[in-house]
């Protein structure tokens, strides 16, 4: 009887989804209406491949060079992924850009495929293009079942898959020692009654980048960064990179969200130009 019960929940989930029609939702946060089913928006049609990006067309200076990986985190396991990193030979900061943590959020995992080739000027540049390789690969958020890596941290090298990747990415993190670390998701829900993380960008600390923060804001809100201006969140939410890696290494984290109701191309724009003023405002990048 039980295995019937599935069945027809099955087949009624199917159906719903069959016939269920998207209805036109206003965002007040971005003033316009978007197609949603239920609290999820739908996706316009992709404009953008991922084998077709042209970082140059993104405002990206390429070094030139066909981008290695300087090692690999979770070696031999299913969750192997590669960082990249871009060292100018000069003094500078150290930044860290991570990306794919949920592998749906294209977005901002498109984006870093795309910087890990990038020049920079000074400093030293960290790139993790997919975190959570599996999911980015099945265009998955887990990284399998249920498993959240963005509900994992700090981790654990014994816990189960999630948390396994989530000890690997705080400790290379705090062997980097990055001034920021650059978190690109992006986000898909909205509700009455509950916070819209669509275009923001969330914090849970500002210590050592009370600076950056106010550079930031000055430029969304003068509408000089964002193709619709960004606000700002906090804190990040719980077991989170956002909100655990400055409690256990003392480095704070911003966690760039763009909005899947916009098109592809126009979300992966907003992430990398994002991540270049934050480049450009550590004096990393030639202006």
């Amino acid at each position: 009887m039980k295995r019937i019960a599935m069945y027809a929940l099955a087949l009624w989930m199917a159906v719903l989804t069959v016939y269920a029609q998207p209805e036109q939702v206003f965002v007040p946060d971005l003033g316009q209406a978007f197609p949603f089913l239920g609290e999820r928006v739908v996706e316009p049609p992709d404009d953008v491949r991922l084998d077709a990006l042209d970082a140059a067309a993104y405002g990206i200076p390429a070094s030139g060079e066909v981008p290695q990986p300087a090692y690999l985190l979770m070696e031999e396991a299913p969750t192997q992924t590669p960082v990249y990193l871009i060292d100018s030979g000069k003094p500078g900061p150290v930044v860290y850009v991570l990306a794919g943590t949920h592998g749906d959020e294209r977005a901002g995992w498109y984006a870093a495929t795309m910087l890990k080739g990038m020049r920079i000027s000074a400093g030293k540049l960290y790139v993790l293009p997919q975190a959570n390789k599996p999911g980015s690969e099945a265009a998955r958020r887990t990284v399998q079942g249920s498993l959240d890596l963005n509900r994992a941290y700090p981790g654990h090298p014994q816990g189960d898959a999630a948390m396994q990747v989530a000890h690997a990415i705080v400790r290379d993190i705090e062997k980097a020692q990055p001034v920021v670390v650059l978190d690109l998701h992006e986000a898909a829900v909205f509700a009455p009654g509950r916070d819209f993380l669509g275009n923001k960008v969330i914090y849970t600390t500002l210590d050592g980048i009370e600076d950056l923060f106010f550079a930031l804001l000055t430029a969304f809100e003068e509408g000089a960064l964002g193709a619709v201006p960004f606000g700002f969140v906090s804190p990040g939410v719980a077991d989170s990179l956002n909100a655990v890696l400055p409690e256990v290494a003392g480095i704070p984290v911003l966690t760039v969200e763009t909005f899947r109701g916009y098109p592809l191309s126009r979300r992966v724009q907003d992430q990398v130009d994002i991540v270049l003023a934050c480049l450009r405002f550590y004096g990393m990048m030639e202006e």
